[in-house]
């Protein structure tokens, strides 16, 4: 150490000469086998230069040996670093076994009432009470929406039959008609008293009130003579019912049709010939019913009508 004082500045610019391989070679004794816990080394003595070496070596002539601790001591705790940051969660370890159950102590006092928990989970229905007394009748609650139609029910039992209305009939006598549709007029009453609703001069039924009614209207009669005539095969005679002046129905008079193939069409009217008209019909109240007689032939046809109405519901 004495070397050391005297040749303090020689010293220092060896040690930071070499001081990569001094340091080098104390971690080498550091970390190493850990034995050896000083640095040994030879100082020439007109020089002052630092020679490494070992324990056991000797140095040269005009060499001194010198050594010192690889680790100095301990110095001051420094201060604290910062904390890291907070690793990630570890995963959860296994359940460990219940410990067994322990004496019971003695029961202490009450402690104070704990605030309500949230309302649990709705259980089950239970079964029904027995009925309790009638309660007194509420008011009664606004009337509701309208529900939807209900499937329809099955038919009731049929009514008992209605009262007849009265019976209009009237006729006419053999009346000509010529080619073309002819209203049916001129009727006259046929043993019934006149009613208000039937104008015998224009031939108009007028419905009094809204209902069923039936109606029989029917002509019988032929051509007035023996005649030849070149009709058209589609050609007729027909009786019709209409209702507020619309065909409603018509039926022909039947005709003898014969046709000779390339030759001519015959067609000649029965002497006797009928047609009849029959049938229910609703009508509203106003509502106009009349007969007529249309004819497609190209002859005269002499006709007697007559027509029943009564009112059936």
């Amino acid at each position: 150490m004495s070397v050391l004082r005297r040749h303090v500045v020689a010293f220092m610019a060896l040690f930071l000469l070499l001081g990569g391989s001094a340091y080098a070679v104390a971690d080498r004794v550091a970390t190493g086998s850990r034995k050896q816990a000083r640095i040994h080394a030879c100082v020439t003595n007109d020089f002052g230069t630092l020679n490494l070496t070992t324990a056991k070596a000797r140095c040269p002539h005009g060499q001194r040996k010198i050594s010192w601790n690889a680790e100095g001591p301990a110095g001051d705790r420094g201060p604290a670093g910062r904390p890291g940051k907070r690793g990630a969660a570890g995963p959860a370890g296994p359940v460990g076994p219940a410990g067994a159950v322990g004496a019971t102590g003695p029961a202490g006092p009450a402690g104070a009432a704990g605030a309500a928990g949230p309302a649990g989970p709705k259980g089950d229905v239970g079964p029904a009470g027995p009925a309790g007394p009638a309660g007194a009748t509420g008011a009664i609650g606004p009337a509701g929406p309208k529900g939807d139609d209900g499937a329809p029910g099955r038919d009731g039992a049929p009514g008992r039959d209605g009262v007849v209305g009265p019976n209009d009939g009237a006729t006419t006598a053999p009346t000509r008609y010529a080619p073309g549709a002819h209203a049916v007029t001129a009727w006259s009453a046929s043993g019934q008293p006149s009613s208000p609703s039937f104008d015998l001069a224009s031939g108009l039924y007028t419905a009094p009130v809204t209902g069923v009614y039936r109606v029989d209207v029917a002509a019988h009669g032929g051509p007035t003579s023996s005649v030849t005539t070149s009709s058209a095969a589609s050609a007729g005679a027909a009786l019709q019912l209409l209702r507020n002046g619309t065909v409603v129905e018509q039926r022909l008079l039947p005709m003898l049709d014969v046709n000779v193939a390339l030759v001519l069409t015959l067609r000649a009217p029965l002497r006797e010939a009928q047609v009849r008209i029959e049938r229910l019909i609703e009508l509203d109240a106003g509502d106009t019913l009349s007969a007529r007689i249309a004819n497609q032939l190209t002859m005269e046809l002499e006709l007697a009508t007559s027509i029943s109405i009564t009112r059936v519901a």
